[in-house]
Parts: C-alpha cells; structure tokens; sequence
C-alpha cells in the first residue's frame, strides 16, 4: 500500500485531540488546521461517517486512520463488530441504520486494505 506514513502517523494521533467537544471530529480538524497543518486536518476529518454520510474517506491515508479508529477500542485492537457494539452502547445509539451502514462501509475498507 502507498501511502504517507508521516501524515498517516500525524492524523491517527491527533483524530481524537479534540474528544470532549462536540463535534470533535470537526473541532479537532480545526484547530490542527489553525496550527498550520491543513493536510494533517484533512486526514483526520475522515475518521468517522456517523451522521457525515458523504464524507467517505477517499485517500488510502484516510482509509487508513479511519480504518485504524474502528479497530482500537481504549489501548487494545478489537475485531470491527466489538468496536461497533461499543460505540453503540457508549453513545446509546441502539440499532443506528448510519451507524449499520458505517460497519458494512469499514469492512469494505477493511477487505481494500487487507485483502
């Protein structure tokens, strides 16, 4: 796979700077964005498509960090359906269409990039 591993690296430590706001996803895009570093911010405004529909990751950098996101649960790497089941039970989402069209779309990434 080509990618950049430095904005690769970037974005997967940064995605969540921004976690306790609302909209972190945005807010946190914003202020790295702010800091000089418009295509780190890029990246990491891919992380998730809950209630974003539409802003699918395209790069294989976004794939990436966005794909790395739905496997990390706290400090461990889980399968997808762990990850999923715990974010629809921390943000009480019970049974989400966006989020069931957000796991389907993870693991069509998921195959892309593991084959």
């Amino acid at each position: 796979i080509k990618a950049n591993k430095g904005l690769v690296v970037a974005a997967a430590l940064l995605h969540d700077v921004e976690r306790l706001k609302p909209n972190h996803v945005g807010a946190g895009a914003k202020l790295v964005s702010k800091l000089g570093y418009p295509e780190v911010a890029k990246v990491m405004r891919k992380h998730t498509l809950y209630k974003l529909k539409g802003n699918e990751p395209k790069t294989m950098e976004e794939k990436i960090v966005f794909y790395a996101d739905k496997r990390v649960k706290h400090n461990g790497v889980v399968s997808l359906e762990e990850r999923y089941q715990d974010l629809k039970e921390r943000y009480e989402l019970l049974d989400s269409d966006e989020l069931k069209w957000e796991l389907e779309f993870t693991k069509k990434i998921e195959e892309e990039l593991l084959g």
